[in-house]
């Protein structure tokens, strides 16, 4: 049986309100319109122990561990609120719009926002880790915890976020501390995903670990040398009725390049097989230049200008 410290009670009970008014504060500034960190320094000034902050929204004197841990826990409540309200309007977590409370926070005047909600939580969590006043991998922890609860329908979403916010989540200040949280969160996220159905975004998270982290990323390296040789591809082979059929749809297959392209993952799978002493890289080198030579001939949109100016 646990003991009680003399006091604990005392002391649960003032973090709970301290939590509460914090909670409250983080909730009024991302349902408030206007621009999170003018609403951050005007709002958590004195939110939570002996927190100040100056007039760039940087604390005046280092947070204490207590008051971050504080802060973070608050803004995890308000964020799971949201997906708690979203939920129950079968709505979309980043575009879902939190109701109202029925009062305007009094330190700010400010009102309900118009703007999606979630948004602008993963704003406040950004700035705040920016600033100092959480810890610098909060927002990571926060992005870790909504992909984890999300559909992979509002993961796509959150995704176009961090996208947009690339440039300053890769900040050396935060990355330092938040890269391998964004590393598991991106992990975690492929597994999640179909390799049939999501390609889109599968294809969207490859592109973005690729510009976060350098080659020379002890993850993305395969130190043992480990190849599946035995990924190979089957071709299909030459049908005239089968051609005849694609072009009566309109498709046009060039058997050359169809083979030739298909030839590289046999180096692919096995990258020793260009080493080969029977002409392995030549043949790789070929193709590779052959393929690469017919993408630069194909225009990615067959539209140039798809917004034309009427004028």
């Amino acid at each position: 049986v646990g003991s009680r410290t003399p006091g604990g009670e005392e002391m649960a009970s003032d973090f709970e309100r301290q939590r509460a008014t914090a909670e409250d504060r983080l909730g009024a500034i991302v349902r408030a319109p206007g621009d999170v960190a003018a609403l951050a320094r005007a709002s958590l000034d004195g939110a939570a122990g002996s927190l100040r902050l100056d007039d760039a929204g940087a604390p005046v004197d280092p947070p204490s561990a207590e008051d971050k841990t504080l802060l973070e826990h608050a803004l995890c409540r308000v964020m799971f609120g949201l997906i708690e309200e979203a939920s129950a309007r079968a709505a979309a977590v980043m575009s879902h719009v939190a109701s109202s409370k029925g009062a305007t926070d009094k330190r700010t005047g400010a009102t309900n926002a118009s703007e999606p909600s979630m948004p602008r939580l993963l704003d406040l969590a950004l700035t705040l880790s920016e600033t100092g006043v959480v810890e610098t991998a909060c927002v990571f922890n926060a992005l870790e915890q909504l992909v984890e609860t999300c559909t992979i329908a509002d993961c796509e979403d959150v995704f176009t976020w961090v996208e947009a916010r690339r440039g300053r989540l890769s900040a050396d200040a935060l990355w330092r501390r938040g890269k391998l949280v964004m590393l598991r969160t991106c992990n975690e996220l492929q597994r999640r995903l179909s390799k049939t159905a999501d390609t889109v975004l599968r294809g969207r998270v490859l592109l973005l670990l690729s510009s976060l982290y350098p080659l020379s990323e002890r993850s993305a390296l395969n130190l043992g040398g480990n190849y599946n040789a035995g990924n190979t591809t089957e071709l299909d082979h030459a049908d005239a009725a089968g051609d005849a059929s694609a072009k009566a749809e309109g498709v046009v297959v060039d058997r050359a390049f169809y083979e030739t392209f298909w030839s590289l993952q046999k180096f692919f799978s096995n990258p020793p097989a260009a080493l080969e002493p029977a002409a392995g890289w030549k043949t790789f080198s070929t193709s590779l230049g052959s393929v690469l030579d017919n993408f630069e001939t194909r225009r990615l949109n067959p539209n140039p200008n798809p917004n034309p100016n009427p004028n």
